[in-house]
């Protein structure tokens, strides 16, 4: 199916405003834009020398031959003739929806609260004011209030859900808002922008957007009040899970039998724990949710009356790295490394398990930040100078 085409006239308004500076107003007025061939081709060539005539005095139009038949570039007069140009099409000018814009970020400035929003937004306002291209995004209401409701959420919910109640269509925040909202919660929010190894799920997880309802699993004996009544998940041989619900409102007991807890990245490696006296085997999947860590937390502290030991087990390269300094520096400070050690890497490596990393890969893990987990010093060291990585997996 073709294209629709467009006048010569909305083709000059797209290109007067590709830059920042004349959108906010000002031009030179040598100011001109060169058409590439995909601008031509947008052109309704049967019209074109009619809507040219129009433009006569408002712009100048250097054509590629003397027959004007098609168009080099143009060249824009004043923002006066610009402003009649816009008339012509039944638009706005754009130096006027920047003041509706920046109206818009300002309102909403006053009704957020949450510090990576705020920073976010004024962002946004300063591109605009130093003259950048026009983000798309600030020319949508919708996303005004997806931003609103973002800043509001303090408990998971599902992302279908979320996208109905604010836009009236279970896909159009994955459609629309999703990948902005994702590259400014790695610039700005206080977690995320510490881990680049998060996939898009955890990061929109840390904000409470959720593709499914949050489980935690775990295998060993943790006691949990519910209505009055005391539970010992050690009854349940194969390990168990806790639901949103469950760990939202169920009370950790602090007369836990609890000597050990041990975090663990991997899947698989999970599934193969059997219960055992006095430990806790958690599965993390990568970094824990909000939902989880504040769970997590409560944990510790119910522990904290009893001599207790914490340990994660992960992938040998830059996510297991990661995720363990995000566990330790989040949930649980004491945490200790298990199998996560230079003996464990250089065994399993004789073995033939794992493959290379590229150098760019190598320069990542020798300038991570590993200030408040230096017990990683070791692996690190490993994965440098063999430039090699190994998943958890080949310890099933």
């Amino acid at each position: 199916m073709s294209k629709e085409k467009i006048s010569i006239m909305e083709l000059v308004i797209e290109k007067f405003e590709e830059n920042g500076k004349r959108c906010q107003g000002q031009l030179n007025r040598k100011a001109s834009a060169k058409l590439r061939e995909k601008d031509i081709e947008r052109l309704d060539m049967s019209k074109l020398a009619e809507e040219a005539k129009k433009l006569e005095g408002l712009i100048n139009v250097k054509w590629t031959s003397v027959d004007k038949v098609n168009i080099d570039s143009i060249q824009f007069i004043s923002i006066e003739h610009m402003a009649q140009i816009y008339k012509m099409c039944n638009q706005i000018p754009i130096w006027e929806y920047i003041k509706v814009y920046t109206n818009r970020i300002n309102t909403t400035l006053e009704n957020v609260n949450q510090e990576w929003i705020q920073t976010y937004l004024k962002e946004l306002e300063v591109g605009m004011e130093d003259g950048r291209s026009i983000p798309r995004e600030v020319k949508s209401e919708d996303f005004f209030k997806v931003i609103c409701a973002l800043d509001k959420l303090s408990k998971p919910t599902l992302k279908r859900n979320f996208s109905v109640e604010i836009l009236n269509d279970s896909k159009a925040f994955k459609n629309k808002y999703q990948s902005l909202i994702i590259a400014a919660a790695k610039k700005y929010h206080p977690i995320i922008k510490n881990e680049d190894n998060m996939n898009d799920d955890e990061i929109l997880q840390q904000i409470y957007l959720e593709e499914h309802t949050q489980y935690l699993r775990l295998t060993g004996g943790l006691l949990l009040e519910i209505d009055g009544k005391q539970l010992n998940t050690y009854n349940w041989k194969w390990g168990m899970s806790l639901n949103s619900k469950t760990m939202q409102y169920a009370t950790i007991c602090s007369n836990q039998n609890i000597r050990k807890v041990v975090t663990i990245e991997n899947e698989a490696n999970f599934s193969n724990k059997e219960r055992e006296e006095g430990v806790l085997y958690v599965f993390t999947h990568g970094y824990p949710s909000p939902k989880e860590r504040i769970f997590l937390r409560r944990l510790v502290d119910a522990l904290k009356e009893q001599k207790v030991e914490y340990y994660h087990t992960g992938d040998l390269d830059y996510g297991g790295l990661s995720i363990y300094r995000f566990i330790k520096r989040e949930i649980m400070p004491e945490l200790k490394p298990l199998m996560m050690d230079e003996k464990t890497f250089m065994e399993y490596k004789s073995k033939g398990a794992g493959r290379p990393i590229d150098e760019k890969m190598v320069n990542k893990i020798e300038q991570m930040d590993l200030q408040i987990c230096s017990e990683l010093e070791p692996l690190r060291h490993c994965l440098v100078e063999e430039k090699w990585k190994i998943e958890q997996e080949y310890w099933v």
